[in-house]
């Protein structure tokens, strides 16, 4: 059976990754959340130093790692029963421009309280993920910074709370990179290449001695255009060339706990019911009609929802290529000539504006591109 692709869209059911007060139907929780997809119950056992893997999970000598006494956000959890283990306790989450300019932040719990002891890897012998929920970055923060201190699987960034206005309302659509399809080379912030070896498993490991800043809204347009990539420049289409490595200590945060949230069963998207409410089906939705009132609703949840990082094109790109090149290339004629609900949404043709700006020195010089009005060069 096929599945989804490493880099791209992937299709959830709305009631499969309902939790909490978390509803993707409702435009403002989702246009809010990215989800990181994350191994939860990876310890390493017995409390032993030398060279191993997270009990036989991660690729990395854990005496290679920052000390809990030392990290500066990450602190650390432990049980000591018939058998005693230890992780990190916070996996951090922040956005902002640099690492010294850190604006927003959560730390995430790992998951604590009765009956966790016993669902441990090496307790229970079945590895266990979920979809972590954390912030969106604005336009002025930019970035997404995470600690490397939990198993990295994949980043999911919000497209369309709403798949399909006929066939599939009860969908939404999500641009997924995914972290255990392939090992990756990302710069450091010296300018030094780093490689991830990483696990078909548990992604990227454990490597607490990393923050990794995304660059979340170029990756939403490599991850849009993934189909289609001749349409970037080649410096844009590589996804890790987005993501860059800086140490941990050197971002100015030092805080470790309380936290704000946890991955308790209650607050995070489980893998088995993931599994089990989706479907295996693929959905394909092609053609250039325009849909006045579904691209309006659209539009209006992400704009409305005051997200100036997530652009407005994923919609768009879903009813026809030609209507996103519009939108980039030509906003203000976009608007004119598909009256794009300018009454509802005054700032529709601003956050086009806002938007091409950023996309366009993404796209390919020299690359001829039609608009549906005239053909641009792009330059």
């Amino acid at each position: 059976m096929a599945g989804a692709p490493p880099e791209g869209e992937v299709w959830y059911r709305h009631d499969a990754l309902k939790f909490g007060d978390f509803d993707p139907s409702d435009p403002d929780k989702f246009y809010n959340t990215i989800f990181l997809d994350v191994g939860t119950n990876a310890v390493w056992g017995n409390c032993q130093m030398k060279k191993e893997n997270i009990a036989n999970m991660i690729l990395l000598d854990k005496s290679e790692l920052p000390l809990y006494e030392t990290h500066p956000r990450a602190d650390r959890q432990y049980w000591d029963a018939s058998r005693s283990y230890e992780r990190y306790k916070f996996l951090t989450v922040m956005t902002g421009p640099s690492p010294n300019k850190i604006t927003r932040h959560t730390q995430i719990h790992g998951p604590y309280g009765r009956g966790v002891y016993g669902q441990l890897y090496p307790e229970q012998h079945e590895k266990r993920f979920g979809l972590v929920p954390v912030m969106v970055p604005t336009k002025e923060e930019r970035y997404l910074w995470v600690d490397l201190t939990y198993p990295l699987r994949a980043i999911l960034i919000p497209r369309q709370h709403i798949a399909d206005p006929k066939y599939y309302k009860n969908y939404c659509r999500y641009l997924r990179l995914d972290f255990t399809a392939r090992n990756a080379t990302m710069k450091s912030a010296k300018g030094e290449k780093v490689r991830f070896e990483t696990d078909v498993t548990w992604g990227w490991g454990v490597r607490a001695e990393w923050t990794a800043r995304i660059d979340i809204l170029r990756l939403y347009m490599v991850l849009l255009f993934a189909h289609r990539k001749e349409v970037l420049s080649k410096a844009f289409r590589d996804p890790y060339k987005l993501i860059e490595l800086h140490d941990s200590f050197s971002i100015d945060l030092k805080r470790r706990g309380p936290g704000e949230a946890d991955m308790n069963t209650d607050n995070i998207v489980q893998y088995d019911k993931l599994v089990s409410v989706s479907t295996g089906g693929r959905f394909k939705y092609e053609g250039d009609d325009f849909d006045h009132l579904w691209g309006a609703k659209c539009l209006t949840g992400i704009i409305s929802a005051g997200l100036s990082c997530i652009p407005v094109y994923g919609p768009l790109l879903s009813i026809g290529f030609q209507l996103t090149m519009d939108a980039i290339l030509s906003p203000e004629d976009f608007c004119n000539k598909y009256k794009v609900a300018s009454d509802k949404v005054p700032s529709v043709t601003g956050a086009l504006l806002g938007f091409a700006q950023n996309v366009l020195p993404m796209l390919a010089k020299g690359g001829k591109l039609k608009t549906s009005t005239a053909r641009a060069v792009i330059r």
